[in-house]
């Protein structure tokens, strides 16, 4: 199973990891990254995805899972 996260880093920013990718992705909203971080799951035909979505206070707001 693929795992996609989405996490608040710093003030402004938002970091989307998934595994298997060793450099995370910089979003500056949180709706931004939650869309990319959707389409990754979404697009991830060879296997299930979990998608973890923190909020601002870093506590989780949402987990969904993508099947293939």
């Amino acid at each position: 199973m693929q795992m996609i996260s989405i996490k608040r880093v710093g003030d402004r920013s938002w970091m989307i990891e998934f595994s298997g990718v060793q450099n995370p992705a910089l979003f500056m909203t949180g709706a931004l990254a939650e869309t990319a971080a959707r389409r990754l799951a979404r697009d991830a035909r060879q296997c299930r995805s979990l998608l973890t979505i923190c909020l601002r206070d870093g506590s989780l707001g949402a987990r969904f899972i993508a099947a293939p």
